[in-house]
């Protein structure tokens, strides 16, 4: 059994093209094992520094995975929008997501995909945390 809980938040890098600047919050909290997993997810991202959402959307936990400092969430949209151009549709209802998270004390990375963007997602599949935080942080733990 493993769990990955916390929130950080962060502005997004200038390799991020025209969301560079905007800031982007996450909050984890998932427990279990990549065949029973229990959890939720929020995320918000904001336009620039101020408090305009281009998305913000939450939803269930489906599948976590858990190796030393290291942890892959998945999941489900339950409700949300993003507006991002050109996604046709901001409803992102139902979609699947994945977070990488490397809890590495104060300076914790991770990663995200979204399939509503085209990002393909399977069942705790990750990608390479290479987003470092700015605010917050996540405890990734095991029970072994």
């Amino acid at each position: 059994m493993g769990s990955l809980v916390g929130t950080a938040a962060g502005k997004l890098p200038e390799w991020f093209g025209p969301w560079a600047g905007d800031r982007a919050r996450f909050d984890l909290d998932a427990h279990g094992d990549p065949m029973n997993t229990t959890g939720t997810f929020r995320v918000f991202h904001g336009v620039g520094t101020t408090d305009e959402a281009r998305a913000e959307f939450e939803g269930d936990i489906t599948c976590l995975t858990v190796a030393g400092p290291a942890a892959i969430a998945t999941g489900v949209i339950t409700h949300g929008y993003a507006d991002l151009p050109p996604l046709p549709d901001p409803d992102v209802t139902g979609k699947k997501v994945s977070f990488t998270v490397l809890d590495h004390g104060g300076r914790d990375r991770m990663y995200w995909a979204w399939e509503f963007v085209g990002a393909p997602i399977n069942d705790c599949q990750g990608l390479a945390p290479m987003f470092r935080p700015s605010h917050g942080g996540f405890r990734v733990g095991t029970d072994d």
